[in-house]
């Protein structure tokens, strides 16, 4: 142990160290090349083995990436609901950037999901520290894949929003990877996304009545992007009942969301476009607070009104209709009532 080092500070030392090495040889072997789909067969696999030795030096991480959705992009349920309706082989290739032109093949590459050498592997390769922001963009920013259409759609666009917020200059590991252990390395958890008390902080809601009309307004609170974020599956289901008696006489949704209708197409097919985005912190006016308005007219006079807004996924559209989806889950985000 070289003199004036700890021994916390001296195991960070060999385990760089070895994964240099590892790292060395696994490029001179030419297992740190490109995922593209005519690579050679023995790239993907050896980057397989290459991700076995990252686990085997950061053990911790490991454990905390193998219980996360980055790890089961490819395998979760809801992904192949999805991939089984459309096939395409862009979606999976982005679910399981490490086996490359499977087109839906349950494979030990394809089990990787996102791996440690998707993102940390070619940075490592090139000497450099793997840039956060820019590895998340490589996914959670991107158009539909079609060459047809007549102009390119957006499918994702997270990453135009996070650099129009108010957290432009901080990273996307800063919200989503936030330091943890003794080591306060970053977490590989990445649960944000998947957890309820975090989705419920990232808004607040406040009610406003007079007589049948009510007024929500909606703040994001401390997000990088517009909530939620990420594809067109993702909204906020907002509702409100009027209720006399323990009854339901009055009841109306809106949703929250990036608007897409299908459109005609120039080759004669018809495609989603996007036609309006309402999501919290989708514009900077105002805080990104959005208004959602009910008027229930001489309904609501004199009676109860109770709303709630939800965070949905979405498993499938019925061609336009947003209230014909299929949700797949829901989270309850805020709720209340208003007295007459």
């Amino acid at each position: 142990m070289a003199p004036g080092v700890s021994r916390q500070g001296w195991e960070t030392r060999l385990r760089s160290a070895r994964l240099a090495t590892g790292l060395a040889l696994a490029v001179s072997s030419g297992c740190v090349g490109s995922r593209d789909e005519g690579a050679p067969t023995g790239v993907t696999s050896d980057r397989v083995m290459l991700n076995r030795n990252c686990e085997g030096c950061h053990v911790q991480i490991a454990g905390e990436w193998r219980g996360s959705r980055h790890h089961e992009s490819a395998t979760n349920g809801a992904f192949f609901a999805a991939f089984r309706r459309e096939p395409d082989p862009f979606c999976w290739d982005c679910h399981a950037p490490e086996a490359p032109g499977d087109k839906g093949l349950d494979s030990v590459r394809s089990q990787q999901g996102v791996a440690c050498v998707t993102c940390h592997a070619d940075a490592h390769a090139h000497g450099n520290k793997p840039s956060p922001s820019r590895a998340c963009a490589s996914c959670h920013e991107f158009a539909f894949p079609s060459t047809a259409r007549e102009r390119p759609e957006m499918m994702q666009t997270t990453a135009t929003e996070h650099a129009r917020s108010a957290f432009a200059t901080q990273s996307c590991s800063d919200c989503h990877m936030p330091r943890a252990g003794a080591d306060q390395h970053r977490s590989h958890t990445f649960a944000a996304t998947r957890d309820p008390e975090a989705q419920r902080r990232a808004i607040s809601v406040t009610a406003q009545r007079s007589s049948g009309e009510l007024r929500l307004r909606i703040v994001p609170r401390g997000v990088g992007h517009a909530f939620p974020t990420g594809d067109l599956f993702r909204r906020l289901s907002v509702l409100a009942e009027v209720v006399d008696s323990g009854r339901v006489l009055r009841r109306e949704r809106r949703y929250l969301a990036r608007h897409f209708v299908h459109r005609l197409q120039a080759d004669g097919v018809s495609r989603r476009e996007e036609v309006g985005d309402d999501r919290p912190g989708s514009s900077p006016h105002d805080g990104g607070a959005i208004v959602v308005i009910f008027d229930f007219q001489d309904a609501g006079v004199g009676r109860q009104v109770r709303w709630q807004v939800a965070y949905e996924r979405v498993d499938h559209l019925q061609g336009d209709s947003e209230d014909g989806a299929t949700v797949r889950e829901a989270v309850v985000l805020a709720a209340g009532d208003t007295e007459p």
